[in-house]
């Protein structure tokens, strides 16, 4: 397989789980840890990721990462997202993004009264 065709896969592969499982780009990339912009350039197949973030961005779609490069991957077995484990990752997301805000925001406001 060339690797043309093997990231062409990739990029199919991730963009078919993403949507069977109703995410966006942005809370799978939140999901993934990575930037949207990021997920976005692998979805295009401009980008190849990481070994590592390859791995996280299949737990983020509930697989294992080798069915990413499965050609004309069926993915009959993902389940569509539940509204409370959906809810519950929002309100992660949502928790983590606040946290890196406040601490942003209180080390700004630190540094000016040194």
């Amino acid at each position: 397989m060339r690797e043309n065709n093997i990231r062409g896969t990739l990029s199919n592969n991730i963009r078919l789980y993403r949507s069977r499982l109703a995410l966006s780009q942005a809370i799978l990339a939140e999901k993934a840890d990575i930037s949207i912009d990021y997920l976005s350039n692998i979805e295009r197949g401009n980008k190849w990721p990481y070994p590592d973030t390859l791995f996280r961005i299949a737990c983020a779609l509930n697989i294992e990462a080798y069915e990413l490069f499965k050609p004309d991957a069926e993915p009959s077995d993902a389940k569509p997202a539940d509204i409370d484990k959906w809810l519950d990752d929002v309100l992660v997301a949502l928790r983590q993004s606040v946290n890196k805000s406040m601490t942003h925001s209180i080390e700004r406001i630190r540094k000016s009264y040194k």
